[in-house]
């Protein structure tokens, strides 16, 4: 027992593991970004989580750093053992736009100003966010630079007119 014990290498920290140079590192445009095309480094593999200096279950360990590798960004992903590394490059820019939308709504929409003492008071704060949040989403969507339609003051006031006419 006292030698299992032993024979466990200690955990290594992620920062660590990703100064290893027998790391395949892959340059992967991983989405389509506001100022153009996210390229990162990427690579993973399958590690043991360690929690309290204890072993954990085994995962993969999906890392990220900018081109010029200042940044490393990482995750721990419970995905089978046969998903493609495309896939798992797709799927970790999900969250992406996830944070943007809270983030957009703490700095411009009042999401983190609420001062109210019931669950009913916050959630009807939340749902006016939300709903503020959807309809300046559905604004910047129609004014999207390469939406493909070319909106322009004409437009709007032809569909204005027809939307005054009486029927």
């Amino acid at each position: 027992m006292d030698c299992l014990l032993l024979c466990i290498p200690p955990p290594v920290a992620v920062s660590d593991l990703a100064k290893d140079p027998c790391l395949n590192w892959q340059d992967k445009v991983l989405a389509e970004g506001a100022k153009g095309p996210i390229v990162a480094k990427v690579t993973r593999l399958r590690v043991i989580a360690a929690g309290d200096g204890r072993p954990g279950k085994e995962c993969w360990l999906f890392i990220r750093k900018t081109l010029a590798g200042s940044e490393i960004k990482y995750c721990l992903s419970n995905a089978p053992l046969d998903i493609s590394f495309e896939e798992m490059c797709r799927v970790s820019m999900l969250r992406r736009p996830i944070e943007q939308c809270f983030q957009e709504g703490k700095s411009h929409l009042g999401m983190s100003h609420y001062e109210h003492r019931s669950w009913e008071t916050w959630h009807r704060h939340m749902t006016f966010v939300f709903i503020a949040q959807l309809f300046l989403t559905g604004i910047r969507h129609l004014f999207k630079k390469n939406s493909g339609s070319d909106v322009t003051s004409s437009d709007f006031a032809h569909e204005s007119s027809v939307a005054n006419e009486t029927v």
